[in-house]
């Protein structure tokens, strides 16, 4: 793994081309490590959260993660927004919370509690968009 002056995070790896030359190669970057959370020991980035919800039609991008620590472990659970168009009444909730649930799980190999919100609910803010409310820290 190597850290960029930038902070973000990427994997190097040796290729060997064709005529059997070695270099390396740069793997597509994960993230950036002052955006990383550590939960339960696992590494997350919340781009990865984000790439689970933009897999869903249904859902529009404002998201944001709630990490605490009510125990002896962490937990982490995901606000998403319906799109404009969609109403809450109009889909089975439960059944989109697991697959949203099971998505996450697949790419962070952590479970996550979901919960759907009518559009306009999260907030916005007019500069970088904070995503991550962490309430482990007030528990320090």
């Amino acid at each position: 793994m190597l850290r960029f002056r930038t902070r973000d995070i990427s994997v190097i790896k040796d290729d060997i081309c064709g005529c059997g030359r070695t270099h390396s190669r740069m793997l597509k970057i994960r993230g950036r490590s002052d955006d990383m959370l550590i939960i339960r020991g696992v590494n997350v980035f919340p781009s990865q959260i984000e790439n689970a919800i933009m897999s869903f039609e249904e859902l529009a991008t404002q998201y944001q993660i709630v990490v605490d620590r009510p125990g002896a472990l962490d937990i982490f659970a995901v606000k998403v927004e319906l799109k404009d168009h969609i109403k809450q009444a109009q889909l089975g909730q439960d059944k989109l919370k697991a697959r949203i649930s099971n998505k996450i799980r697949d790419i962070t190999g952590l479970s996550a509690g979901v919960e759907i919100v009518a559009f306009g609910a999260l907030p916005r803010s007019a500069g970088k968009a904070k995503h991550v409310i962490d309430l482990r820290k007030d528990k320090m």
